[in-house]
C-alpha cells in the first residue's frame, strides 16, 4: 500500500520556484512548437480526452484543444491556461484549467 504524505510546505515552496520565472516567456521564444509537435507525436485527435499535468501556459493544452479534443490542464500555478488565456492564436479552443497542490 502506498502512503501519501501532505508537505505544505514542501508545496508551497514549490510553487514560489516555479512563479519566479516567466516560464510563459520561454515557451514562446524557446520552444515555441513543442506543444505542437507533442500532440502530433501522440496521435491527439478531435473527440480525444487529454490531461495535461503540469500544463504551465498551455504549451501542449492549446494544440490539443484546437484540434477538437476534450481538454483539461493543471498546474502548481494557475498560468495562462487556468485563466483562460488561450490568447489569440487560438480563440476558439476550450480548455478547463485546474490548479492542485
Amino acid at each position: 500500500m502506498t502512503e501519501t504524505v501532505q508537505q505544505p510546505s514542501l508545496k508551497a515552496r514549490h510553487r514560489k520556484m516555479w512563479a519566479s520565472g516567466d516560464y510563459p516567456a520561454v515557451a514562446r521564444e524557446l520552444i515555441p512548437r513543442l506543444g505542437e509537435r507533442v500532440v502530433a507525436a501522440a496521435g491527439v485527435r478531435a473527440g480525444d480526452r487529454v490531461l495535461d499535468v503540469g500544463a504551465g501556459s498551455g504549451n501542449a493544452a492549446i494544440p490539443a484543444a484546437a484540434l477538437g479534443a476534450s481538454v483539461v490542464a493543471s498546474d502548481l500555478l494557475c498560468g495562462a491556461v487556468c485563466q483562460g488565456g488561450q490568447g489569440e492564436a487560438a480563440p476558439r479552443t476550450v480548455v478547463r484549467g485546474r490548479r492542485f497542490g
